[in-house]
């Protein structure tokens, strides 16, 4: 290359320029490769994080389920203020602390909310559907980002 940069100087800028503009272009590839790896590593990782997340909501789901029909004394479908208070002296009520991740004061929140939403119907105890009563406590879970 000297030869021919010595014999016709004028090439020497074009040369630094085409030196300039290959470097940057290998440069751009490589960099480009190595960022879609990383964007692809990430996205699978996400997609494993949400199945696994995902299933832990189902194993929650499923646990809080089987505490609320323990608690559903009558079998009726359905959690009265009796049936909750009865669960709040119990040893599910620690249970239900510890698989939910939710403290006892949001729950009681919970399900007095949920108490208070229901229809009054005379001479009927207001109770909260089971499904219902679970449903809020993955929409809790959720909303809080666990």
């Amino acid at each position: 290359l000297d030869p021919l940069l010595q014999k016709v100087p004028a090439f020497k800028p074009f040369f630094v320029v085409f030196w300039v503009f290959t470097s940057w272009a290998l440069l751009s590839v490589m960099t480009g490769a190595v960022s879609e790896g990383m964007l692809e590593n990430r996205a699978e990782e996400n997609a494993e994080d949400a199945g696994n997340a995902q299933a832990e909501a189902r194993k929650v789901a499923h646990r809080m389920r089987q505490i609320a029909l323990d608690t559903d004394s009558n079998r009726g479908g359905t959690i009265d203020r009796a049936e909750f208070d009865s669960l709040r002296k119990s040893t599910k009520w620690k249970e239900m602390q510890k698989v939910s991740k939710i403290s006892p004061h949001m729950i009681a929140e919970i399900f007095d909310n949920l108490l208070e939403a229901q229809p009054k119907v005379e001479g009927e105890e207001p109770a909260v559907a089971l499904d219902e009563f679970i449903s809020a406590f993955i929409r809790t879970k959720s909303t809080d980002g666990q």
